[in-house]
């Protein structure tokens, strides 16, 4: 494995396998491991189905997000703030809660130019929610209006 790519692509077939295991153990269906037939009075099966949830919830959190990022772009454009002040994509409004990706450019990534800093652009992934105002998870101090966005 070399590239991005290939590491994608090698956890697309992982995330295939994840969800297997969670139909099989019924976590598909109820979040946790309650239709495994359990012996309670058991404690190392109950030590085993403890730990066992713990680890079902890390790898749903895994497929979530190998499943996030194999999932293609629908829609990119610039964020402007409506009237209500509420942002909007290419005329469509974001609700709180919407998941986002925004075109950051602040020094996280710098690169080492001729021994001159500079920033590097570079795609982060947040939600757009509200306080007093609309704020990006990723970023909170990051200016929204104007900023280059993006929806998969």
């Amino acid at each position: 494995m070399k590239t991005l790519n290939e590491l994608l692509k090698e956890l697309k077939r992982i995330g295939r396998d994840i969800r297997n295991v969670q139909r099989a153990c019924g976590y598909d269906d109820c979040d946790d491991l309650s239709q495994l037939d359990i012996p309670m009075s058991d404690p190392n099966a109950l030590f085993l189905w403890d730990e066992l949830r713990g680890v079902m919830e890390k790898l749903a959190d895994a497929q979530a997000g190998i499943e996030y990022l194999n999932s293609p772009v629908k829609e990119e454009g610039v964020l402007r703030k409506g009237g209500n002040g509420r942002y909007r994509l290419n005329g469509r409004e974001l609700p709180c809660g919407s998941v986002i990706e925004i075109l950051a450019d602040d020094d996280r990534h710098a690169q080492d130019i001729d021994g001159d800093y500079r920033n590097v652009l570079y795609w982060l992934s947040g939600r757009l929610e509200h306080d007093e105002d609309y704020y990006f998870t990723g970023a909170k101090t990051m200016p929204l209006n104007g900023a280059k966005a993006r929806i998969r």
